[in-house]
């Protein structure tokens, strides 16, 4: 076999201006592959954290958050199993409401139902923060909310960091 015999199956351009764009075209193609990617992997990472919470029954999610509030608030036995109780009609009322409701059906909804849903969410939210208040201390309370403010504070710094 003599070195002429073999031939390159890439054609590379001679001249400075066809290179530069030779170039450019496997940049792009690269940066697009790079992009369908990630994009890909994002994607999956979300759908997986979304069934994580939808495959917990009331109950579970209940238990897992008066579990959390003992921890962080010092509940004795009393105040645990009111939480519980609490958090468990507020799952089930949350399963229920919100089955039909998915993201595919969100932008469908006029403005007057999107309305109305979201005023029943914060009437909702309203009406734990009432009966938790009732079952905790006025200390266990106050560092209750702290927290919670806490938490949204970064949920919404983490989603604005998340969508640059």
């Amino acid at each position: 076999m003599s070195v002429n015999a073999v031939k390159p199956t890439v054609k590379i351009p001679v001249k400075k201006s066809e290179f530069k764009t030779y170039i450019m075209k496997k940049l792009m193609g690269m940066l697009v592959v790079f992009v369908l990617f990630v994009t890909l992997g994002y994607s999956q990472q979300k759908k997986e954290r979304a069934s994580k919470i939808n495959d917990f029954t009331p109950e579970q999610i209940a238990t897992l958050k008066s579990k959390k509030m003992a921890l962080q608030l010092d509940l004795n036995e009393n105040q645990q199993q009111e939480a519980f109780k609490l958090f468990k009609s507020f799952a089930e009322n949350r399963k229920n409401n919100f089955k039909s409701l998915k993201k595919e059906k969100w932008p469908l909804l006029t403005s007057d139902e999107k309305f109305k849903l979201k005023s029943e969410q914060l009437d909702h939210q309203i009406a734990q923060k009432k009966a938790l208040q009732k079952i905790l201390s006025k200390e266990q309370f106050e560092k209750w909310e702290k927290s919670t403010k806490m938490c949204k504070h970064y949920k919404k710094h983490n989603r604005r960091s998340n969508k640059k």
